[in-house]
């Protein structure tokens, strides 16, 4: 769940123009995360960037706010076990 979102917006893009995408998480642990993105255009240009905060809310809060079975959400996550963090994630 996004706890916070900053997006900085350095220059204009006309449609159809090609860009890359990058992301990367700066910071991760059990209940947060942080994650910083670009974009560039082809020849290298940075047109925006940005910062997020994330939180992992506890699967109770998640069932509550949506009315969701709670038992129905751990079956669901159990099929997507976590991956294994590492230092070039």
């Amino acid at each position: 769940m996004t706890h916070n979102i900053s997006i900085r917006y350095l220059k204009a893009v006309r449609t159809n123009t090609e860009i890359t995408v990058e992301s990367q998480i700066i910071s991760r642990d059990d209940k947060n995360a942080v994650q910083r993105s670009t974009i560039h255009t082809v020849d290298g240009t940075l047109v925006a960037e940005s910062r997020s905060e994330w939180i992992f809310p506890k699967l109770s809060t998640i069932a509550s706010v949506t009315s969701a079975d709670e038992a129905t959400l751990q079956q669901f996550l159990a099929k997507y076990p976590p991956k294994e963090h590492t230092a070039e994630q």
